[in-house]
């Protein structure tokens, strides 16, 4: 399975529409986590599985995506109802609930990776306006197959964060 993840785009079509270009061909699926600010109605989105951030006021967005098409599960939320900022045991719950080993959000605009009782939370940090010590906007490319997991980070100008990245090479319980 491999997923290309962005956030907080804020208005920013132009990189959208310049993710899918570059990664068409190289990812299964596209997922924004929400704060777009782009209509619900947008042909991204026919594209790209997304959610509502709270500063997508259109009411044609879900407030949670679940896939369950490719070989891992995920969850999709942007996070602001969620206490993201705080703590992640909202988040946890929710998938629990739903379960799966993935949960994608965003709304802190910071890359985040974190790993709890079997479930990986990922915030790909924000592709427009980064917050917290990495100040270059990012997104990031996830790749899990049998026990492996790999995910890059990049910038909106696609250089490869590499001390940022993540590798796990054990087995890992999905």
């Amino acid at each position: 399975m491999q997923l290309l993840i962005v956030s907080d785009s804020h208005g920013n079509k132009r990189i959208l529409n310049e993710l899918v270009s570059r990664y068409s061909d190289k990812v299964d699926a596209f997922v924004h986590c929400g704060d777009s600010e782009l209509s619900s109605d947008d042909l991204i989105w026919g594209i790209m599985d997304t959610v509502r951030g709270n500063c997508d006021f259109d009411g044609g967005y879900q407030d949670v995506f679940v896939s369950r098409k490719l070989e891992y599960e995920y969850l999709v939320t942007h996070g602001h109802h969620h206490d993201v900022k705080r703590t992640l045991e909202q988040l946890k719950a929710t998938a629990r609930e739903e379960n799966v080993p993935f949960v994608f959000y965003g709304h802190s605009h910071e890359l985040k990776f974190d790993y709890q009782d079997g479930i990986f939370f990922i915030n790909p940090g924000s592709i427009q306006s980064p917050r917290g010590r990495l100040t270059e906007p990012t997104y990031c490319l996830l790749k899990a197959e049998g026990s492996h997991l790999d995910i890059q980070v990049y910038t909106d100008k696609h250089v490869q964060l590499v001390k940022m990245s993540y590798h796990s090479d054990k087995l890992i319980k999905f």
